[in-house]
This record gives structure tokens, sequence and C-alpha cells, in this order.
């Protein structure tokens, strides 16, 4: 797989028609920003419990993997990018187990380092251990990634855990890359939108919600160079094939 290749045709595909882009992701950018103040005022006045927020993770996992499934339907099958349409539909909460499965493997290391911390001898080569362990299973995690654009393209599919592709190291370098192209916007508007709210604190509770907008729109951005990246390599792997 050429790296460069892909990752050219992922970011192509997220801002070479960027007010197309804009639009079509208004509606999964105003739900997560609804969602997101929604819980930020439950936990401010203590009305949340473990339960609610479980529930808004799975509510915002849900918008993710829907996303997901439209990326890899417009890429792969050439299907209008209809996100609402995706959101409420079986499809969805089956690519939503694939994804999670995925990423409860990605993420194993570093959920029994919190599960075991109280019981460990922390140092820094326990730290450096899991760190590594993480890197392995994330890789690990990377070879089965095909499976989420296989149950958005394929309507029959069944969802197989003995798929390994080949090139899981080159796709953790390629979300890597992608990972740290989006810190930085990310910092610098979190950066700008701190020094707003405290110059203008009378109105920090109607400008908080517009710049988390803004906030949700750069996630999103980076959610569609991500499933592009999965698409690309995967499409690359049949035209071998």
């Amino acid at each position: 797989m050429n790296i460069g290749s892909t990752l050219s045709q992922s970011f192509k595909y997220a801002f070479s028609n960027f007010s197309k882009r804009i639009r079509e992701g208004f509606p999964p950018v105003l739900i997560l920003t609804i969602a997101f103040n929604l819980l930020d005022y439950l936990i401010s006045n203590e009305i949340a419990t473990k339960f609610t927020i479980i529930i808004f993770s799975i509510l915002i996992t849900l918008i993710t993997s829907a996303i997901g499934v439209c990326v890899h339907e417009e890429i792969l099958s050439n299907k209008k990018f209809n996100f609402l349409n995706e959101f409420f539909s079986k499809k969805n909460i089956k690519y939503l187990v694939g994804f999670i499965l995925i990423t409860l493997i990605a993420l194993s290391p570093i959920i029994i380092f919190f599960v075991l911390k109280d019981n460990l001898n922390i140092n820094q080569n326990t730290s450096a251990l899991f760190i590594i362990l993480w890197i392995f299973t994330t890789i690990f995690a990377l070879k089965l990634i095909f499976i989420l654009p296989k149950i958005a393209t394929q309507a029959n599919y069944k969802l197989k855990l003995n798929e390994i592709n080949d090139i899981g190291s080159q796709l953790f370098i390629l979300i890597s890359i992608i990972t740290i192209v989006f810190l930085l916007p990310s910092y610098l508007y979190l950066f700008l939108q701190i020094s707003i709210l405290k110059s203008f604190a009378e109105t920090s509770s109607f400008l908080k919600p517009l710049f988390d907008l803004g906030s949700f729109y750069i996630t999103y951005m980076n959610y569609l160079v991500f499933f592009a990246v999965i698409s690309f390599s995967y499409k690359m792997t049949l035209i071998k094939k």
C-alpha cells in the first residue's frame, strides 16, 4: 500500500468539496453539540448518573459509526452521503458492534491498566510496557478493520473476527499522521475559544455552544479522513485481488 497516495486521496475526499462536506456534516455535528452541552449541564448540576454517561457515550459512538457507514458507501459504492438515513438503520447498529469490538481490542491494555492500577506497582517501566502493548494491540485491531467497510457495503455480510489484513502497521502509521495533523487546529481552536470566553464571560453561555459546534466540525473532518483512509486502503486490497 502506498501511504502517501492513500493519505492524499483521503484528505482530498474530505476537503476537495468543502462546502458540500459542511452541509452534509451539519446533522451529526448539531446532534453532537446538543448531546455534549446537555451532558455538560447534567454533570455540572449533579444530575447525571453513570448510566446517563453510558447512554451518551453510546449515542456519540452511534453517530461516529453512521459517519463511517456513509463514507464507506460513498467511496466504495458511489452512494450519496446521507447521515440521517444511516443513523437510524440496522446496518449502523451492526457497524457499531464491529466498531466497538475493534476499539476494545485496540484499547485493551489501557483498559486493563486503569482497572488494575490500584493493585499495580506503577513505575516508568510498567507504563512503558502498557504503551508498547497498546501499540501492538492497536496494530492487531487495524488488521481487522476491513470488517467495517464490508458491513457498510455488503448487505448480507456476517461479522467475522478471522479476517485479517496484512497492512495493520501501515494503517497505524496513517492514522498516527492523521491524528497529529488534526491536533494542531484542535489546540489552536481550543486556545481561541478559551481566550474569547474569558474576554466575554457575560455571554459565555451563548457563545460556548457556538464554539462547540465549530469544535465538532473539526472532529467531523477528522472522522471523514479516518474513515476515508480505511475505505481507500480496503479498495486497494480489492484491486490487488
